[in-house]
């Protein structure tokens, strides 16, 4: 949820006001970290189908960063592609939370 708040002020705070670049660090870094905490206590409970699209969707996360961090520390400003791979994952986590409360299958 922070994430999704964090995404909110990277918007109100756009590049290159002093705010942007720590606000969507964190972010960046809080996404995976709640996809994949989300995942496996989801598998811990018994979930092991939500809880495993949830970690592999972290991974996905993880992967991006790194391609991201590595695209920044090489000096490059080409950075939308990877940004948006980090968080197309948590966006198609709360789809798929959303469509699963809509279903009535959230608990």
């Amino acid at each position: 949820m922070l994430a999704y708040v964090l995404n909110v002020f990277v918007g109100l705070f756009p590049y290159p006001q002093p705010l942007h670049t720590p606000i969507a660090l964190v972010q960046f870094v809080l996404i995976p970290v709640g996809l994949l905490i989300f995942g496996v206590g989801s598998v811990l409970r018994g979930a092991s189908r939500l809880g495993g699209i949830a970690v592999a969707l972290g991974i996905v996360a993880v992967v991006s960063n790194l391609w991201l961090f590595s695209i920044i520390s090489a000096g490059s400003e080409a950075i939308a592609l990877p940004e948006l791979a980090v968080v197309l994952p948590l966006d198609s986590w709360a789809a798929m939370m959303i469509w699963r409360q809509y279903r009535g299958k959230l608990a």
